[in-house]
Parts: C-alpha cells; sequence; structure tokens
C-alpha cells in the first residue's frame, strides 16, 4: 500500500481482477427503541434515503438523519471469488433464497438493504449485514451462495489500513452475512490470519470514520443508529 499525507488508508491499495458495490448510509444520533422493526421498515421502503428518513421518523420518532452518505467498495474477486459474489448479492436481493424474520415479516429476500451496524468499537472496525435484523449479537450464519455458511478464501491479506472491508465469523469456514470495515490505521492483529479481507472501500471511509467510528464503546455497543437505506453491486 502507498500511504498519503502521512497516513494509512486502504483507498490508497490498487489490485487487480476487481468487481465494485455500494450503499447508501442514513445516519440517526438515536437508537430506536426496536432497530429490528425500523430496519425492516427501510427495507420495505423504495431504497430512496429521503423517503426511507420519513419512513423512519414515523416509525420511530428519530427525525432527519445527522449525516447521509454513499460508501464504495473495490472487491477482489481474483483472490476472493465466492465472498465476493455473496457480498454482491446481498448487494444485489439477486439470490433466490428465503430466510425467517423474528419480528414482524415471516419472509423477506436477503439483502443489506435494511441493514444496520449493530457493532461499532472506535479505532477498529464498524460491522454490520446481518440480514435477519436482530437486535443484540445479530446472526451470521446465513450466506446467499446456499444458505449456509461457507469456506474462508484469502486469509493472508492484513489488515493494515483504514477502510479494509473484511467478513465476520464465528470460528474458520464459518462465513455468512457479516462484514467488518476497519477504521485504524494501525494493523489490526488480531484480525489477520482469522478474517477474509475481501476488498477496500474507495470512497465515503472519512463520512463514515467522522459520522459513525468514533460512536461506540468498547464492548462494540453503537451509539449512532446506521442503516443501509440503498445498495448495489456489479
Amino acid at each position: 500500500s502507498v500511504a498519503r499525507s502521512g497516513n494509512s488508508y486502504a483507498s490508497h491499495i490498487t489490485k487487480a481482477g476487481n468487481r465494485s458495490a455500494w450503499m447508501k448510509i442514513a445516519v440517526y444520533e438515536k437508537i430506536p427503541m426496536a432497530p429490528s422493526k425500523v430496519a425492516s421498515e427501510f427495507y420495505a421502503a423504495n431504497g430512496d434515503t429521503i423517503v426511507c428518513a420519513e419512513v423512519v421518523a414515523r416509525a420511530a420518532g428519530l427525525g432527519e438523519p445527522i449525516a447521509a452518505f454513499a460508501l464504495e467498495f473495490e472487491l477482489w474477486a481474483s483472490s476472493c471469488p465466492n465472498t465476493v459474489e455473496n457480498f454482491v448479492n446481498f448487494c444485489n436481493e439477486t439470490n433466490a433464497l428465503r430466510i425467517p424474520i423474528v419480528y414482524e415479516r415471516q419472509s423477506v429476500a436477503m439483502s443489506y438493504r435494511g441493514t444496520f451496524f449493530h457493532r461499532v468499537v472506535p479505532h477498529f472496525v464498524c460491522q454490520g449485514g446481518d440480514v435477519t435484523r436482530l437486535v443484540k449479537g445479530g446472526a451470521n450464519h446465513i450466506s446467499s451462495l446456499s444458505g449456509k455458511p461457507f469456506d474462508d478464501e484469502n486469509l493472508k491479506t492484513p489488515f493494515n489500513a483504514a477502510g479494509l472491508l473484511g467478513m465476520a465469523n464465528n470460528g474458520p469456514n464459518s462465513n455468512g452475512s457479516q462484514f467488518f470495515i476497519t477504521t485504524s490505521e494501525k494493523e489490526a492483529l488480531t484480525l489477520n490470519g482469522r478474517h477474509c479481507c475481501f476488498g477496500r472501500v474507495t470512497s465515503g471511509l472519512e463520512l463514515l470514520m467522522e459520522h459513525l467510528g468514533p460512536f461506540g464503546t468498547d464492548q462494540g455497543i453503537p451509539l449512532r443508529f446506521a442503516v443501509v437505506v440503498s445498495c448495489g453491486g456489479v
């Protein structure tokens, strides 16, 4: 990687054999009483940030978002083909699998739209992608490939910059839907060799680090509600 202006950012890394994806994020200053229900309302909306903001205002009285921005990702399909395909599927809602929802909906197409960042550790990671939209802890046992967890790919790429995209897991070969974005410029030795690094944020990282990255506890409890209002990938 190449550091500019004295900082090490993943946006300064280049790799061949790429795909891409994007997410629009809305950030609210307080956590709703039932975040899973509000997140499901986002899923039911048409994905437009303004419309979704109105939906949330009605559902939970959160008012207008304090920040709304897009994240753009470069995905390293050459070294992590299955992981990238899984991520793009969730961004596009292109799979035909159905999953049970523990709250108001019995089944819903699997998608990152309507999910929220349920774990935020300052100077470490922002974690999201729980397609079940659970409130506490979340679930990570569902993939878009077969519906079941899939094996690790490429555990050699280190997490040594802010903005790197990795898969959360429950141990070796247990990748599902959850992902995380690193928010520290220091190398995360606890992640290296244990989690698949399969991409990087190419745009929007500064806004994520400003409006969400610092707003969590050491235990990972988020202090702001950041939800994916729309997403896609190629």
